[in-house]
């Protein structure tokens, strides 16, 4: 189906010195990082070198043999580059490829009808790993492969898996022709390193996995490009936190006696005494980054534990201890009220998607503790005489910015997604700052009722914001990265500094004339000083990106060559290792409810549906569950949501029923279960890629039993 795409106006591509110095190694034909500060440009870059190349073919005659694949890692990032091609390079077909589409064709197809392509990396990894042989993409359909934000091209992601095959190829079959590979960033970043010889591995990492010939950066020009960059001005504002805390006080004393509960339950059970060690090494600061991540290690022991009892009672502990600690990292930079509110929505809805019937001992305990205390709380979050001094400062920032500027446009960073809940309610609810019409920018990894947003949103707030509709934006790390907000003169990192490449990607969203990068330090949790880190790190990897370009030509490459020898034998071995783990069809696992361990399906039963929906086919299934009205009925990937699905034994939540071609059909999520082999190993996996065996796509014989069945058919 053909995707109707408003006309943009034509516009001439006008070039700096500075960008054509960057442009050109890769106009040149090498695979190329180019490495400039944000706002310098570097699309234009990128533009100028896809319109050479593209060009180049025309005048050779091989118009449409030529083909540009620009990547990103988010869809707000693919709309605005493609809205950049569509105007700057009118003259070729091109075409915006993500996964919230609905009815696009393969992207072999998408490949062959245009000559540039704009899409979100993991769609090209999925297009290149496709089954279908008439679905499978080939990197040899490229010429020309630009990386957007190419610094997180290492690890697992998407990038360094595009890589990962495209090196394997040029290894494996060397006569196949391979894309021209160019990389653009700010930021290189530096890893872990400690000193400049790591710093410069870590580049030449990146150099390798990008197969990059060299890294371009601005010398001869570097007069002009500062001309052209605007540098916000930096301050570091330092407050105290909260001289008195009851409201922490009361969560802590909370805390405490939940962790004796689990030891309490440990000590009565001989079977799960291993726990002890776990529980021993809990941090003491509660509400840390230690005891999120303490919280975080503590369910894969929990959940594997082959008692459903004791299982059920430590792990209902363990997702008490996980909200009562989210509550103290809001309180700790927000109100109280705000942690407050969290508590209500998270804590009672385990009230109202459990039937109380079915409870055991502990969670009635977990309910009644939380119910004692809600009054002194509730007390607490409503008191006046307990504001915290970091929205005051934050509130001072803002006025001022605002005062001086009324139309400015501000993004504030925070740490979490419940974080820009909390400072959205609170300036809505600030009399001086709610005409700022705050809204949030999330990512799209989590639920809506996680605080998540969807791709369709986060492009709406992008566009609301940049016309003056909202003139603050609350945002997790996903808008640091790329987003051109010509207007935005303020940023705030609002007690939250992570590494030296966020502080570059974030610092440079202030891309205004006058603009202004705030970092809003707690004093005594040493945020200042890790800023003060990160810019040592900035400038220990310009240090080490001089000594990489320094390198000659046979040592480089040598370096090169050798990492990418090292990388493939981890790639070998990691295949390997996957494959041997992943059991055959033969084998199966029995499917129990985390909760209380009835049996709910086999692994033979589960179908995929466009490759990622994971359904149940047993109509026998059915008789297992209870289903409820889902409180949020969208549609999305033509599956529209009816119900909410849970254990008819426990009505612990196991994923939702939706109507997909007239069947409705039970949609599992796999982390609602504990895998069960045929030598009773008991395995928990939190996503389905992670499943120890292969699901099919749902077949021809399956539909005709599905809409066959009376249990499954949605009628018309």
């Amino acid at each position: 189906m053909d995707i109707t795409i408003p006309e943009v106006e034509h516009k001439e591509l006008e070039m700096r010195n500075y960008q054509l110095e960057l442009a050109h190694p890769a106009i040149n034909g090498k695979n190329t990082i180019i490495c400039a500060p944000t706002g310098s440009g570097k699309t234009h870059v990128a533009l100028k070198i896809a319109k050479n190349h593209l060009d180049k073919g025309k005048r050779s005659g091989n118009k449409g043999f030529d083909k540009v694949i620009f990547l990103v890692n988010k869809v707000p990032l693919a709309k605005q580059q493609h809205d950049m091609f569509r105007q700057y390079l009118s003259d070729y077909d091109s075409v915006m490829v993500h996964g919230e589409q609905k009815d696009t064709p393969p992207l072999k197809i998408n490949m062959a009808k245009n000559d540039i392509v704009v899409l979100t990396a993991q769609i090209l990894v999925d297009a290149l790993n496709a089954e279908d042989e008439k679905e499978r993409a080939s990197l040899s359909q490229a010429t020309l492969m630009i990386f957007d934000e190419c610094h997180h091209t290492n690890k697992g992601h998407p990038y360094n898996q595009i890589m990962g095959l495209y090196l394997d190829e040029r290894v494996d079959h060397p006569k196949n022709p391979l894309p021209q590979v160019v990389g653009l960033t700010a930021s290189l970043g530096v890893g872990k390193a400690k000193n400049i010889k790591e710093a410069q591995r870590h580049i030449l990492t990146l150099c390798a996995n990008l197969d990059a010939d060299c890294i371009s950066t601005v010398n001869k020009a570097l007069g002009e490009l500062m001309d052209h960059v605007n540098v916000p001005n930096r301050e570091v504002k330092t407050v105290p936190s909260r001289d008195r805390d009851p409201f922490k006080s009361a969560i802590e004393d909370i805390i405490r006696q939940i962790e004796m509960q689990m030891k309490t339950i440990v000590d009565m059970n001989e079977e799960v005494k291993h726990l002890d060690t776990v529980l021993g090494t809990c941090p003491p600061q509660k509400g840390s980054d230690p005891y999120t991540q303490w919280i975080s290690q503590l369910n894969k022991p929990i959940v594997q534990l082959p008692d459903p009892k004791v299982r059920r009672r430590l792990k209902a502990c363990r997702n008490y201890l996980k909200e009562y600690n989210v509550a103290l990292i809001i309180n700790n930079d927000s109100r109280m009220k705000d942690a407050l509110n969290h508590l209500n929505q998270e804590l009672i809805k385990n009230v109202t998607h459990v039937d109380q019937t079915h409870l055991v001992d502990t969670e009635i305990w977990l309910q009644q503790l939380f119910q004692d205390k809600l009054s002194t709380l509730t007390e607490l979050s409503l008191s006046p005489n307990y504001p915290n001094p970091k929205l005051e400062a934050l509130k001072g920032m803002l006025l001022d910015a605002y005062r001086n500027n009324p139309d400015t446009r501000g993004i504030i960073f925070v740490k979490t997604r419940d974080l820009t809940v909390a400072i959205q309610s609170w300036i809505n609810e600030t009399r001086v700052l709610k005409h700022l019409k705050p809204e949030r920018l999330t990512g799209a990894g989590a639920s809506v009722e996680a605080s998540g947003m969807t791709q369709t949103h986060q492009l709406d707030v992008l566009e609301y914001f940049k016309g003056g509709k909202h003139k603050v934006i609350i945002a997790t790390s996903v808008a640091e990265e790329g987003l051109d907000i010509q207007a935005c003169n303020l940023v705030i990192k609002y007690v939250h500094v992570t590494n030296e490449i966020a502080m570059v990607q974030s610092r440079g969203r202030a891309r205004a004339t006058g603009g202004k990068f705030l970092l809003l330090a707690e004093s005594g949790k040493g945020t200042a000083e890790k800023e003060r880190l990160n810019i040592f790190r900035e400038e220990m990897m310009n240090r080490a990106i001089k000594l990489v370009q320094q390198m000659q030509g046979a040592e480089y490459k040598e370096a090169r060559d050798k990492m990418q020898f090292e990388a493939k034998m981890e790639r070998s071995l990691a295949a390997r290792a996957k494959k041997q783990h992943r059991l055959t069809s033969e084998e199966e696992y029995e499917l129990r409810c985390l909760r209380c361990d009835v049996l709910a399906c086999i692994s033979r039963d589960f179908r995929t549906i466009q490759k990622s929906h994971h359904v149940v086919v047993d109509p026998e299934f059915k008789e297992k569950t209870e289903v409820m009205p889902h409180p949020r009925p969208v549609k999305y990937d033509d599956f529209q949501k009816t119900g909410k699905l849970f254990c008819k034994a426990c009505k612990y939540d196991w994923g939702i029923e939706a109507i997909y071609k007239k069947a409705k059909l039970p949609v599992l999520k796999l982390d609602s279960f504990i895998l069960v082999d045929i030598r009773e190993n008991r395995l928990h996996c939190k996503k389905w890629k992670d499943a120890p065996f292969q699901t099919p796509e749902v077949g021809i014989d399956d539909w005709q039993m599905l809409l066959n069945s009376p249990i499954f058919w949605a009628g018309q």
